[in-house]
């Protein structure tokens, strides 16, 4: 499909030792308020460029 990313709102223990990095380190930012560290994203492409975005969900995933 090649999808540049993959974001998640994940325990960082588990999701770091898949290679994902707190998403604020490629600018993208959260639409929730969660500690940054949980807001995760890997580059499928293993490249390091920076997206500067905010993740938006549509509105039957917020409660």
């Amino acid at each position: 499909m090649e999808f540049e990313y993959s974001i998640l709102l994940g325990n960082p223990k588990y999701y770091s030792r898949l290679g994902y990095k707190p998403a604020i380190e490629f600018n993208i930012i959260s639409p929730f308020d969660v500690p940054p560290e949980y807001f995760m994203a890997i580059n499928l492409q293993g490249k390091n460029s920076l997206l500067n975005a905010k993740v938006e969900y549509p509105k039957e995933f917020l409660i």
